[in-house]
């Protein structure tokens, strides 16, 4: 069954991907890639449900973000089509879970909806999704953030796009934000049950005992190692040693974390990505939980490259980084 497991789990057709690294908590029964999206190939139900969803999320506390673009170079693949089907079936309607894709316009103007409305129409984003799409643009940003606002690859301008959306959407108190190259492989439904599950025997005490963690994660939390240059663009907030990273594709934040960056923003404060999140909750003595999952990852350019050179079980990879420091605080 293990061998059956290896193979079958999740092949998809010839896209390019590639398991991220480690091998942990396998699913109890076996799945190919045409056992778990199968069913989500049928687009005029996929259309109305996604109109559905969006009449009613409103009232969920919960949100899932998945950050996209307007460019010409987004790909809506067959099988990008049917994760996010996926995520609207299982995450939203079934765990009643908000759904909303964060699409970034690349213009300097503030638009109006309908303005807005127009890009999406000529953006390779399928119209079915269109009723869950909220765009912001480049003028947006500025006008909230000013100079924060970078421009530039491996700054810390996704946390502010996604501190724009969330301080519009003040009733959500938890969010997941994922990557739109990342899939996660199994139901999320036993996803969000297992960070519930580890979560609870993890605490030191019974109170609070509904309330997730402020920071979750499907990396280690760790100190970033020296010779890692991206760390530098914290160091005039934090030295190396307070400083925490962890990869970004999935997590999840919480409305006390998002509060917590805020105070930063205002103070002019942020930096990459990948850091800022997580050492945001290490200094403000928050609570983080790493979480080992399976993802895969499509193959681009170098970076994708060198998580492929980490695809090893997670022992190995610990034993490979000399400052390693596993940071799951409890309060």
């Amino acid at each position: 069954m293990e061998d059956q497991r290896q193979s079958s789990l999740f092949n998809p057709p010839d896209w390019g991907w590639a398991a991220v690294k480690g091998t942990p908590q396998l699913s109890s029964e076996c799945q190919t890639y045409q056992s778990q999206f199968n069913r989500f190939q049928n687009s005029s139900f996929a259309a109305q449900l996604s109109k559905n969803h969006h009449t009613c999320q409103s009232t969920s506390t919960t949100a899932i973000i998945l950050r996209l673009h307007t460019g010409s170079n987004l790909v809506f693949s067959p099988d990008m089509i049917h994760f996010i089907r996926s995520l609207i079936t299982e995450a939203g309607y079934t765990l009643n879970h908000s759904i909303h894709l964060l699409v970034h316009h690349n213009h300097d103007s503030i638009l109006t909806p309908s303005e807005k409305q127009s890009a999406l129409e000529s953006s390779p984003i399928p119209q079915e999704f269109h009723a869950i799409c909220t765009v912001f643009t480049d003028g947006e940003m500025r006008q909230e953030f000013g100079d924060l606002v970078q421009g530039t690859p491996h700054s810390g301008d996704p946390n502010l796009a996604l501190l724009w959306f969330l301080r519009r959407n003040a009733g959500v108190q938890f969010a997941w934000i994922l990557e739109d190259d990342v899939r996660y492989i199994g139901r999320w439904r036993d996803l969000f049950a297992q960070v519930q599950d580890v979560w609870a025997k993890s605490r030191k005490s019974g109170k609070n005992s509904d309330k997730m963690p402020d920071l979750v994660a499907f990396e280690d939390i760790c100190e970033p190692v020296e010779d890692w240059v991206w760390w530098k663009t914290c160091e005039s907030i934090w030295g190396r040693e307070k400083q925490r990273h962890t990869m970004g594709v999935i997590w999840g934040w919480s409305r006390e974390l998002v509060n917590a960056m805020l105070e930063h923003i205002q103070a002019k404060q942020n930096c990459y990505y990948e850091v800022f999140p997580p050492s945001v909750a290490h200094n403000h003595g928050l609570s983080s939980l790493f979480i080992p999952i399976r993802c895969w990852i499509i193959l681009r350019r170098g970076i994708d490259e060198f998580l492929l050179v980490l695809g090893l079980p997670r022992t190995h990879y610990i034993q490979g980084r000399k400052a390693f420091r596993e940071d799951t605080r409890f309060p």
